[in-house]
């Protein structure tokens, strides 16, 4: 899977352009920070109301904590940093294996 990848201001923040796909990492302590923007918006919503959390049952990830950021809108994922790589394949084929785009809400835009 290919990524760009951008470094800035303690963040990394992966692109693939296949699917039009940014997922933005801040690495805290003993936890990664994982927020998504799929198309301009952010499905991390979408994607637990499509069962996600079923969807990755099965692959390495040890522990996924879903945070509110204020808003059921604004959700983000916790990972421990080994994970990373895993869920970034997972949030990638999770989105290419399931088409959510009747579900891009405009409560769910983000400007990043």
């Amino acid at each position: 899977m290919l990524w760009n990848i951008i470094n800035e201001d303690g963040q990394e923040i992966y692109i693939n352009n296949v699917i039009d796909l940014k997922v933005k990492i801040i690495e805290e302590n003993v936890q990664d920070i994982f927020y998504i923007n799929y198309k301009g918006y952010n499905v991390t919503y979408t994607m637990l109301m499509w069962d996600f959390i079923e969807y990755i049952g099965i692959s390495p990830i040890d522990t996924l904590n879903v945070v509110s950021g204020g808003s059921p809108f604004f959700k983000h994922f916790v990972v421990a940093p080994k994970d990373k790589e895993n869920l970034l394949k997972e949030i990638y084929f999770f989105l290419v294996d399931n088409n959510i785009d009747g579900c891009l809400m405009p409560e769910y835009k983000v400007n990043w």
